[in-house]
C-alpha cells in the first residue's frame, strides 16, 4: 500500500504515514510485501485458522503487523491470539451493530478525534457524558460500541497507538456499581494483547470528588505499566501539556470541531452498509477449534498439556481439593525469616466445593503455624504450570477471596510479603485480576507473575524449594504428605477447641456492635429509616449456600429450641413474593462463630417459601432431589411432603454439628 486511504473522520498525511512506516522501520516496501506474504501463507497451513483468514484483507493485515512493531512472528502471534480470544469473548466481539447501541449514544459520546497526536501519531479517543441517567449505560455495551469502533478503525486508521480521554462531567456514584474490573481486565487483554493495541496515556477530566474510587476500580482491570499512565488533570490548561489545542474540540478548550458535530458524523457513518459489512466480516474471524491440535491449545491457553477432558482423576482423598491440588509450608525460612507456602496446583475439571475445600484446609495449616511457628509472615507460592486455568476463572470468585484475605490478615494475623504464580498461561492475566480484588491495594502490588523458574528465585532462595523447583528440599508431593500426618488425634483436639473460641454475640451490647469498629453506625441499625433494606441475613451462611433476598429477614431460632421463629414480614409464615428475587451467591468459608444462626432457605429457584416443621430438617423432591443426590421426599424432621421441584432447607449448623451419627448421615457429606 503506497498510501492511506482518504477518511474525513480518520485523517492521516502522507507526511504521518511515512513516519509511521519510518518508526517501524519498514520503508522498503519490497521488504514489508514479503512480510506480509510470508504471514498470509502460514495462516492457510495453520487448520483452525485457514478459512477466518480468507476473510483478513491485506490492509487489515498490514495494521496488525505495524501493531506487531514490524515482526512476522509477532504477526503470527498476533493473530492467532486475535482470532482465538474473539471466540473466547464473543460478547464482547459478534454480532455488533449500530443500532443495538440507540441507548447507549443517547448516554455518551466515544468518538476518536480527527488529527494524530503531533508527537508521537497516536489516536486520541474520548469519551463524554451526556446525562446522569446511569439507567441507559452498560459496561459490556460500551465495550462493544467500543471494538465495534475500533474495527472500522483497522481498515483506514494508521497510528502507532491510542490515547484515551474520559470526561467526567456528568458521572455519578450509580455509575461506580457498573464498573466491572473483570469485564474491564478482559477489554485491556483483547486490546492489547490481541489486537496489540499500544495505549500511550489515560486522561480523566473534570473529576468529580470521589475521583480516587474511579482510578481505583479502574487500575484493577489494568496492567501496572498500563496503570501508570492514568492522569487525573485539574484543569484543561494541564491536559493541554499532554495532548495539544490544535487537535482537541472545542469542549476542552481546543481548536476542533465540537464533539456533538463529531459524535453525529460518526453515528450517520456508522449506519452505512460500508460499515456493516466491515462487522460481518469480522464476525468470521474467529479460529475453528475443531480444527486445532488439542494439545496445542491446551498448552498454550490453558496453561497444560494433553486432553485435560480425557484425564481419569484418581481420588486421592476423602478432601475433595486433593483431587486437584496440595501443598504445604516448606520447612526452611528465607533469609529474611518469611515463611513460605508453596502450592501445586492441577486443576482440570472440578465442582466449587473444591475450593471450599481447600479454604479450609489452608486454614487448618495457619493453625498449625499459629501455634507452633515463629516467623514474620508468609510468602505464598503456587505453581499453576499443569492446571486448566479457565476452570479455576470460572469458580474463583472476589467474594471468596475477599473473606480468605480477610480472615487470614485480621483473624490469623498473617502478614502477606508477596504472592508468586508460576505458568506459562496465556490466560493468567484474567485470574490474577479476580484474585486482586479480593485484596488490599497493598497486597495486590505484591502478586507477581513468573514464566521460568530463574525470575522466582529472585524473591524466594533457590535452595528452599523443592528439587522439582531446582532446589534441595524433598518434593512438595512428599512434604504435603509429611504435613498431612502431622494433623494427628492431638493437634485435631486443638483444632476441636479452637472452634468453640467464638464470641457469644447475645451478650455483646448492641452499641458495640452496630458501633463504628463493625458497621460504621452507633444505634440500632433496625430502627433506621430504611423500610426495605437488602436483607444481609439471607446472604449469611446457612450449609455452605448464600443466598440474597431483598426482604427483611427471618428471624434467628431460639437458642433453647430447635425451631425457627415465624419471618418477620407481614405474612408470617407464608412468604411474600419478594422471596422470589432470591438468587445464588458462590460458596465460602467463615470463623466457626459466625455458623450461629438458621435461616429459612429455598433452593435453587424458589417461587414460595414455605416452613414445615422444625429447624432440624431437609426435605427434597422431584430432580431437585437427585441433583443434591438425597432421596426423593422427606428425609426426617418435616412435617409432611414437600411439592414438587422444590428443596426447602431450616437447619441449624450448630445443632447439625452436635447431632447424632444417624442424623448426620442424612446430609450430603459437604454439609456436616
Amino acid at each position: 500500500m503506497e498510501a492511506v486511504p482518504y477518511h474525513p473522520l480518520l485523517e492521516v498525511t502522507n507526511e504521518e504515514f511515512r513516519s509511521t512506516r519510518k518508526f517501524y522501520d519498514i520503508e522498503n516496501i519490497k521488504v514489508l510485501n514479503e512480510s506480509l506474504d510470508s504471514v498470509e501463507e502460514w495462516i492457510k497451513k495453520q487448520d483452525h485458522l485457514s478459512e477466518a483468514g480468507r476473510h483478513l484483507d491485506r490492509e487489515s493485515l498490514e495494521r496488525l503487523f505495524l501493531l506487531s512493531r514490524a515482526s512476522v512472528e509477532g504477526t503470527k502471534l498476533k493473530i492467532e491470539k486475535f482470532f482465538t480470544t474473539r471466540g473466547m469473548m464473543p460478547e464482547l466481539n459478534l454480532n455488533k451493530r449500530i443500532e443495538e447501541f440507540e441507548k447507549l449514544l443517547d448516554f455518551l459520546i466515544y468518538v476518536p478525534l480527527p488529527k494524530l497526536h503531533p508527537k508521537d501519531n497516536s489516536r486520541v479517543m474520548v469519551t463524554h457524558i451526556l446525562s446522569d441517567k446511569s439507567e441507559n449505560f452498560s459496561l459490556l455495551s460500551y465495550l462493544r460500541f467500543c471494538f465495534f469502533v475500533g474495527e472500522y478503525r483497522i481498515g483506514y486508521d494508521y497510528s502507532t497507538a491510542d490515547r484515551y480521554v474520559i470526561d467526567l462531567k456528568n458521572f455519578n456514584m450509580n455509575l461506580l456499581t457498573k464498573l466491572n474490573p473483570i469485564l474491564l481486565k478482559k477489554a485491556e487483554i483483547l486490546c492489547t494483547e490481541c489486537i496489540g493495541t499500544k495505549i500511550k496515556g489515560i486522561h480523566l477530566l473534570n473529576a468529580p470528588p470521589f475521583v480516587d474510587k474511579i482510578v481505583f476500580i479502574l487500575k484493577q482491570g489494568l496492567k501496572e505499566k498500563v496503570a501508570s499512565r492514568l492522569t487525573v488533570h485539574t484543569t484543561y490548561e494541564d491536559f493541554h501539556k499532554e495532548v495539544p489545542k490544535e487537535i482537541l474540540p472545542k469542549d476542552f478548550d481546543g481548536d476542533g470541531p465540537s464533539l456533538s458535530k463529531l459524535a453525529d458524523q460518526w453515528k450517520d457513518m456508522l449506519k452505512s452498509d460500508e460499515v456493516r459489512n466491515v462487522s460481518e466480516k469480522f464476525d468470521k474471524l474467529i479460529s475453528d477449534e475443531s480444527k486445532r491440535s488439542e494439545m496445542k491449545f491446551n498448552e498454550e491457553y490453558l496453561g497444560m498439556p494433553g486432553s485435560f477432558r480425557k484425564l481419569t482423576v484418581i481420588y486421592i482423598s476423602a478432601i475433595n481439593f486433593l483431587i486437584y491440588s496440595y501443598g504445604c509450608f516448606l520447612p526452611k525460612l528465607t533469609n529474611d525469616h518469611y515463611r513460605v507456602y508453596a502450592v501445586k496446583n492441577q486443576i482440570k475439571n472440578t465442582v466449587e466445593s473444591g475450593f471450599l475445600d481447600y479454604y479450609r484446609f489452608y486454614f487448618m495449616l495457619c493453625e498449625y503455624v499459629q501455634a507452633h511457628d515463629y516467623c514474620n509472615g508468609l510468602v505464598i507460592f503456587v505453581d499453576y504450570s499443569d492446571a486448566n486455568i479457565m476452570e479455576s476463572i470460572k469458580w474463583i470468585t472476589v467474594t471468596d477471596m475477599t473473606r480468605l484475605m480477610e480472615i487470614m490478615r485480621e483473624g490469623y494475623g498473617m502478614r502477606i510479603k508477596g504472592i508468586h504464580i508460576y505458568t506459562q498461561s496465556m490466560a493468567i492475566d484474567a485470574l490474577v485480576s479476580i484474585m486482586k480484588q479480593g485484596t488490599s491495594p497493598k497486597v495486590a502490588n505484591r502478586y507477581k507473575v513468573h514464566k521460568t523458574l530463574e525470575s522466582v528465585y529472585d524473591y524466594i532462595p533457590k535452595d528452599i524449594l523443592p528439587v522439582e523447583y531446582g532446589g534441595k528440599e524433598k518434593p512438595l508431593f512428599d512434604l504435603h504428605k509429611k504435613m498431612r500426618n502431622i494433623f494427628a488425634n492431638e493437634f485435631k483436639d486443638y483444632l476441636e477447641e479452637m472452634r468453640q473460641a467464638g464470641v457469644n454475640e447475645n451478650l455483646r451490647t448492641s452499641d458495640s456492635v452496630n458501633g463504628s469498629q463493625y458497621l460504621g453506625i452507633s444505634g440500632t441499625f433496625r430502627q433506621l429509616n430504611r423500610p426495605e433494606p437488602e436483607c444481609r441475613a439471607c446472604g449469611a451462611w446457612c450449609i455452605g449456600v448464600a443466598l440474597r433476598c431483598n426482604h427483611r429477614a427471618p428471624q434467628p431460632a431460639s437458642e433453647t429450641t430447635n425451631t425457627l421463629d415465624a419471618c418477620a414480614g407481614p405474612d408470617g409464615l407464608e412468604a411474600s413474593p419478594r422471596h422470589k428475587s432470591w438468587t445464588w451467591l458462590p460458596e465460602a468459608i467463615l470463623p466457626p462463630r459466625s455458623l450461629r444462626q438458621a435461616f429459612l432457605v429455598e433452593l435453587p429457584k424458589p417461587a414460595q417459601l414455605q416452613l414445615r416443621g422444625t429447624a432440624l430438617g431437609l426435605a427434597a423432591s422431584g430432580p431437585i432431589a437427585h441433583h443434591w443426590g438425597l432421596p426423593d421426599r422427606r428425609i426426617f424432621g418435616l412435617g409432611g411432603d414437600v411439592e414438587p421441584d422444590k428443596l426447602v432447607v431450616g437447619i441449624r449448623l450448630h445443632v447439625l454439628h452436635d447431632a447424632p451419627p444417624a442424623i448426620k448421615s442424612k446430609f450430603p457429606e459437604t454439609w456436616r
